[in-house]
């Protein structure tokens, strides 16, 4: 290569010399990787491009695009195994339950950067009497080309000479004396969570690099020891099958099935071995398509539906036994539903002639799922509200109660009926007619439950003249959604306030949340018929934690929107305004507690900061704003220089430090306008860091063009 460009991943310092060898050489267009890590504080990147006859000469030069990446600095302890090294190994480690230790992570060695050729590492998982040992593989890179089939397929050898191998087993020896459970191979890399789960209290890991040059970065684990009965064991694989032909059979099984209007207006479908005890099979993805004729509209009815229920809680985010629905011919882009478990809607409507069906299954085996069997039906296609209940295909399913809602002059919906829901107007996406819907949602009047709408899409004749505000539309096609807010400076007066949507894009959906009145409601309204636009879309639910982000939060319900962070639970995370990154509700007081060990600061830092504020001072009740103070002191008696609100100034962002044990942050809104709110990232550092003692300032705004890196942070670059 002639141009190109040169990293260098572990250099002790900002500075090269003659000697120095780059870790990697780029050139050409197609990348093997794009994603590269330091081993230390310092990332050097070398660009060199030089003119060269014949390929140019000052006359004629060829212009290349060059290259666009972007970078960012993580902290390096989050990639520390948690487990003892056991002696005179180099990557070899012991993790052992204890009533003080039930769960950590794991990492490849190296991990992110790249993993050596030529290594052999060995993860020994050791539970308690009556537990079991559960591995959830987050990040899988074991270098070539990406084939996902290769990866859960390869050779089950492990002493395998021309792929690198990740595998987990129940025993200490590599012969057949155990049970294998999964085994990775080159050509595998994927970042969707893959669980096992032992069947005694030993789990293995085993990762295998061979001497070539083919590596990937490896991989990120987390492990815990859980009791027996909160988890139902992997079933293994079978290793008379892997001695016969070195395949492994957690291949997974594809299958279509079609049922055509043309052939039968009716008839039946199941799962595979649904009248059976063995139940469906295990890894399988078997498609059901239902191909109607133009006009017709496919109906299908369960019968009975019973799957293993899904490990996170719920069917969307869940990866086990699931079932998703399409209303087209094929399985293209996000679903329509997602049912698992017992939570699925007993009738589905498609919008077109065509309906499919998506059964994946996983590798567990779980008493009392059965799977599934019912009716299907080709009919006439007919508008969705003209459809009796319970067949009205208004919503589709979700992870809640369901029931089912047409298009009427004014519907109401509480949440002790339905806790979520997706609503659209009749035909969509095909057009709609004449009409006029509204739908009212009622929470429950308490400290925590609020309504959320969402609209997905809205695509009706009408325009705006600014689609980012939507204050005023041209047509009266439009969708009004009314707020109801309690006005302070009218004695408590509630107001309805209505705000006009005239175009809603998929690409940039607009959420609203109520005040502390649990209350909203959406008005539809067409002034004439359109086959051309798509019409309505939108999400309804009723939430408890305000729409707060943050992994480890822990809310307070009896105090309404109060929310604690511990540093025992995570070193930091994020924390957010209600609603966001949507504007928040109007009449709020939420309150964030960090509660920080001894010798630890509290850092926090706003990534986005955007408050209503009607003056450059915050002054309360004319701004909503955000203070932060030591928990020993009276609530409303922060310093002045601790009140944050509208915006920092370009370039900078808010942060907060404090050397306390607990940390109090509230954000208050006034009842007159509302802004985006705030994304904030938390800290429990520790105080003896010497890099960190050099910057024990506390101030409100932070240069963002002067952030470097500590010692105990890596850099990353993404091109």
């Amino acid at each position: 290569c002639r141009d190109f460009v040169r990293l260098f991943l572990n250099s002790p310092r900002a500075e090269l010399s003659p000697d120095d060898r780059p870790d990697y050489e780029l050139c050409g267009q197609q990348l093997a990787q794009k994603r590269f890590y330091s081993s230390g504080r310092v990332l050097l990147l070398e660009f060199h491009s030089e003119l060269t006859r014949p390929l140019q000469n000052p006359s004629h030069v060829l212009v290349y695009a060059g290259f666009k990446g972007g970078f960012y600095f993580e902290r390096a302890d989050q990639y520390q195994t948690s487990g003892t090294r056991v002696d005179g190994s180099t990557c070899d480690y012991e993790f052992l339950s204890s009533s003080a230790h039930k769960s950590g992570q794991f990492y490849s060695p190296a991990y992110p950067q790249n993993y050596q050729p030529g290594m052999t590492c060995n993860y020994h998982f050791r539970a308690l009497a009556g537990e079991r040992v559960r591995i959830d593989f987050e990040a899988i890179d074991l270098g070539g080309a990406e084939n996902r089939s290769a990866c859960l397929n390869g050779g089950s050898s492990s002493g395998s000479s021309d792929q690198d191998r990740l595998t987990v087993a129940d025993s200490e020896r590599d012969d057949a004396s155990g049970s294998l459970y999964f085994s990775f191979s080159s050509y595998c890399r994927f970042d969707s969570k893959v669980q096992t789960v032992s069947q005694e209290a030993y789990f293995r890991v085993k990762f295998v690099s061979n001497a070539d040059s083919v590596i990937g970065q490896g991989f990120s684990a987390r492990y815990g020891f859980v009791a027996r009965h909160k988890l139902q064991a992997t079933r293994p694989l079978d290793r008379d099958v892997l001695s016969a032909n070195g395949i492994l059979p957690n291949k997974v099984i594809e299958h279509t099935i079609e049922f055509r209007s043309s052939q039968s207006k009716q008839g039946v479908f199941s799962s595979v071995n649904y009248s059976e005890s063995k139940g469906y099979p295990r890894l399988a993805k078997f498609t059901y398509r239902f191909i109607g004729r133009p006009g017709e509209m496919a109906h299908i009815r369960f019968i009975d539906f019973r799957l293993d229920g899904p490990v996170t809680g719920s069917c969307s985010s869940d990866q086990g036994d699931r079932v998703l629905v399409y209303y087209s011919s094929s399985a293209l882009g996000n679903p329509n539903a997602v049912f698992c478990g017992t939570q699925y809607s007993e009738s589905v409507y498609s919008t077109g002639p065509h309906l499919t069906l998506v059964f994946h299954t996983d590798d567990r085996l779980t008493l009392g799922e059965r799977g599934f069997n019912g009716n299907y039906y080709f009919t006439e296609r007919v508008d969705k509200h003209e459809l009796d209940t319970p067949k009205d295909q208004g919503m589709v399913a979700t992870d809640s109660k369901q029931v089912t809602l047409g298009c009427s002059a004014n519907r109401e919906i509480r949440s002790d009926e339905s806790s979520s829901g997706v609503l659209h107007s009749p035909n969509y996406p095909d057009g709609y007619q004449q009409l006029h819907c509204s739908w009212t949602f009622l929470g429950r009047a308490n400290k925590t439950e609020r309504v959320v709408l969402e609209i997905q899409e809205l695509d009706v004749e009408s325009r705006t003249t600014d689609i980012s505000t939507a204050l005023e539309c041209t047509s009266k096609d439009q969708v009004t959604i009314t707020k109801y807010i309690e006005m302070q400076m009218s004695g408590g007066k509630v107001d309805a306030v209505d705000k006009p949507f005239c175009e809603v894009r998929s690409s940039r959906p607009v959420r609203i949340m109520s005040t502390r009145i649990p209350k909203l409601k959406l008005s539809f309204y067409t002034e004439k018929a359109s086959k051309v636009r798509r019409g309505l879309r939108f999400k309804y639910s009723f939430v408890q934690d305000f729409g707060i982000l943050g992994e480890h939060k822990m809310q307070n319900q009896s105090l309404g929107c109060h929310f604690e962070f511990h540093s025992n639970r995570a070193s930091s995370g994020n924390f957010s305004s209600p609603n966001y990154p949507y504007a928040y509700p109007e009449q709020l007081t939420c309150t964030y507690i960090f509660r920080a060990r001894p010798h630890e600061i509290t850092r926090i830092e706003f990534t986005n900061f955007d408050t209503e504020t009607s003056r450059r001072a915050c002054i309360p009740d004319e701004s909503d704003f955000v203070t932060a103070d030591d928990c020993s002191r009276p609530i409303g008696l922060a310093s002045s220089q601790n009140v944050l609100c509208g915006r920092p100034e370009r370039g900078k962002a808010f942060v907060y430090k404090f050397q306390a044990t607990c940390v109090r942050v509230v954000f208050v809104s006034n009842d007159r306008y509302n802004s985006p709110g705030f994304l904030g990232v938390y800290y429990f550092d520790r105080l003896s860091n010497p890099a960190l003692n050099r910057r024990m300032h506390v101030d409100r705004l932070t240069n963002l063009a002067y952030l470097q890196t500590t010692f105990d942070e890596l850099i990353v670059f993404i091109f």
